[in-house]
């Protein structure tokens, strides 16, 4: 499943009580498959204002779900529930511009909205504002600010943080080089489950791959501490 479906889905249980209109029976048809029904209630809910519907609809836009795939339409979705404060819509328009898919690559306008979406704990903007620190997208490079968007992302259990986290003290990029901590974030990478992540299997895998290759050269009583901290690591809200 992919980000933006998994985001739709998520949006089916948090509106709250359930109030017959047109976006509770897009609810419904999404929850059946019958996607074209869900995209036609969530359209009439979307220009009702609703908020909710207009962040559906912009991710069945992404996705292709019961309507023909149109970034530029989801993109105009997203926007008004992300001026809402919609933590998920937040992200989504920041993605489209990052990308550049359907709308033109706008970096400035990337980071805006992550921003605005990362403060608000969402962790895939956490991530997506550390890439851009990481690589000088839009802003100049800054291995210590990515470390510190990969450790508020990996603080709350986001697998693909965490394996960019230890890679950071791996190589001593923007924190100190420390086998301990990457053998660490490494071990929790590995065993991670970030819902909705298609690459899950693939960050797990290249996790295991960095921490045996640490292992075999970490004397093993650091080996031994790395894995108590991460033994008694637990995730923060």
């Amino acid at each position: 499943m992919t980000r933006w479906r998994a985001m739709a889905a998520a949006l089916l249980v948090t509106a709250g009580p359930a109030v017959a209109g047109p976006y509770e029976d897009a609810q419904v048809s999404f929850k059946h498959g019958d996607y074209a029904a869900a995209a036609q209630g969530f359209l009439q809910g979307a220009q009702q204002g609703n908020f909710l519907a207009q962040a559906a609809l912009g991710a069945m836009y992404v996705e292709g779900l019961g309507v023909p795939r149109d970034p530029a339409a989801a993109a105009a979705w997203f926007r008004p529930a992300a001026e809402h404060g919609l933590a998920a819509a937040q992200y989504n328009p920041a993605a489209l511009y990052h990308k550049g898919d359907g709308v033109p690559r706008d970096y400035a306008q990337a980071r805006q909205w992550y921003v605005r979406a990362a403060e608000q704990g969402d962790t895939s903007a956490q991530f997506s504002l550390a890439v851009m620190y990481r690589l000088g997208q839009g802003v100049k490079q800054d291995y210590g600010e990515a470390a510190q968007w990969f450790r508020r992302a990996a603080d709350r259990g986001d697998g693909l943080s965490q394996l960019s986290l230890g890679l950071m003290y791996r190589w001593g990029q923007g924190v100190p080089r420390d086998d301990v901590q990457s053998y660490m974030w490494f071990g929790l990478a590995s065993s991670s489950s970030t819902p909705g992540r298609a690459d899950a299997k693939r960050i797990r895998s290249e996790a295991e791959h960095h921490r045996s290759e640490l292992e075999a050269r970490m004397p093993p009583e650091r080996v031994a501490t790395a894995r108590e901290l991460a033994k008694i690591w637990t995730p923060r809200n």
